[in-house]
């Protein structure tokens, strides 16, 4: 290839002499090598092999100097070559520091200068790349295309929370490294692109060019990222994931549309609506974060399409469908959870137990309005409806025995405007209920004034209680019908 380095050139660094044994890649900023050297483990000799990474600025640079092989370039360039040198060499440096970090991005053993440029040192990896797998295998299921592309998208999030971006995630940067067992684990490679950003979110290296691949790259790449900006990434991953399922490049992200998303998958495929959420055109339409782009493909996938989720306003109380058996709809009303309650109903951790009520089947006036329950009280059930009734039944006695006392049978007569048969008819009591209670008024006026005064709290309770079951009762209309 046009400007790589002889097969058998050796390589020499501080540590190591590498012998160059194939080209592996060529791109506008540098050429990758397959390389091989004789390491010692202990005293023990071992062959192996590695991967180098050359600066080499192909619109800029010419291989020259006394052995032919040094990087050379005119001096009107001079400028911008030192300037993509500088930032290569720190761009090495950090990825060395922080790929031991993450198994999913590759190993940096070393960075070193030689023939006028810089060289970096990494794993070699065994198991070809993302791209030839799926040309060979053809397209892969939902479940497989997660499981492979998940750890990649974790390596870039663990990028993004250094303030890097690699914005350059495409089949043909991840790479599979085969263990002894069988194992294919994705690795993310080629960090030619990539740029570091200050806590202000501006690049701390220089842009060296408006590079894209195009399918993969979304439409902001094209105008240059000036400053952080995770969206980016997050498309290219959205990308190489339609890829993977397709098993073709997608389009140029300026002609990208959901329409093409949706006839470009098949049809058993669950991922459509979050692929393009991932591949929104704008930015700011897509997931922010790389864990949200999981999260809400893990969500797709597992998903019933028959009962989906959906987003309740915490500030509403849910209605609730019945469960099978049970006829009418179910409320669930009052607080799920109240960290503060003790009160009766409440569990000991505080978890206060909701308010469950079954309104029986009947004709609905709308059906499509939902029933909102204004106040707490909730309706009685039978066995206390039936105490209640008992005690109101003995209050109300209660409460005649002292309007009667108070003013007499003549009194009651003169206050109702009627006889004794009609107080007794709108009482409400039986012959032998009325005769009751009128023995009991002649006895209560034999009580002198202190005793009969001893009675009056048990009036004012009435009225009190009267008044909140008035209340109590035109919530419950309101609740119920």
């Amino acid at each position: 290839m046009k400007n790589a380095l002889p097969i058998g050139t050796i390589l020499q660094s501080g540590k190591q002499a590498y012998r160059i044994e194939q080209v592996l890649g060529v791109g506008g900023f540098g050429i990758t090598y397959k390389v091989s050297a004789t390491v010692k483990y202990g005293n023990v000799p071992i062959f192996t092999y590695f991967a180098i990474k050359e600066f080499f600025l192909d619109e800029a640079c010419e291989r020259g100097g006394t052995s032919g092989q040094e990087l050379v370039y005119s001096r009107p360039l001079k400028d911008k070559v030192e300037t993509g040198l500088h930032d290569f060499y720190g761009e090495a440096r950090r990825l060395e520091q922080l790929c031991g970090k993450n198994p999913n991005i590759v190993p940096v053993n070393e960075v070193f200068e030689a023939n006028g440029t810089v060289y970096y040192v990494m794993e070699f990896l065994n198991g070809g790349s993302l791209r030839n797998y799926v040309h060979t295998n053809g397209p892969m299921s939902d479940r497989d295309a997660l499981n492979v592309l998940e750890p990649i998208m974790k390596a870039v999030d663990y990028l993004h929370s250094n303030l890097i971006m690699h914005l350059d995630v495409k089949p043909d940067n991840v790479m599979f490294k085969i263990t002894p067992d069988g194992r294919r684990i994705p690795v993310l490679i080629d960090f030619g692109l990539a740029l570091h950003f200050s806590k202000e979110g501006r690049p701390t290296t220089s842009i060296r060019q408006l590079a894209c691949s195009e399918g993969y790259a979304p439409v902001e790449q094209y105008a240059g990222i000036q400053m952080f900006a995770p969206p980016a990434d997050i498309y290219a991953l959205t990308a190489t994931l339609l890829f993977m399922l397709t098993g073709k490049d997608p389009i140029i992200s300026t002609d990208m549309t959901p329409n093409y998303i949706a006839n470009a998958l098949p049809a058993s495929s669950k991922l459509k609506d979050a692929i393009v959420f991932g591949m929104a055109n704008q930015k700011f339409d897509r997931p922010q974060t790389v864990g949200t782009l999981i999260t809400a493909l893990e969500h797709s996938l597992t998903a019933n399409p028959e009962n989906k989720t959906k987003v309740i306003d915490p500030a509403k109380k849910p209605v609730v469908k019945p469960a099978s058996g049970v006829d009418g709809d179910v409320v669930i009303t009052g607080p799920l959870h109240n960290p503060q309650s003790n009160r009766a109903g409440g569990n000991a951790n505080g978890t206060e137990r909701p308010t469950v009520l079954r309104r029986d089947a009947q004709p609905k006036k709308d059906a499509n309005k939902t029933v909102v329950r204004k106040s707490e009280p909730v309706k009685p059930t039978k066995k206390k409806r039936s105490l209640w009734i008992g005690v109101i039944s003995t209050v109300v006695v209660a409460a005649a025995i002292v309007l009667i006392v108070s003013v007499g049978a003549t009194g009651l007569s003169a206050l109702f405007g009627v006889g004794s048969e009609n107080v007794k008819y709108q009482s409400g009591l039986d012959d032998n209920e009325f005769e009751y209670v009128d023995h009991l008024g002649e006895l209560m006026e034999q009580m002198n004034s202190e005793e009969a005064a001893s009675l009056e709290p048990v009036a004012d309770s009435v009225a009190v209680y009267d008044e909140s079951l008035d209340n109590s009762s035109s919530s419950s209309e309101e609740a119920w019908f």
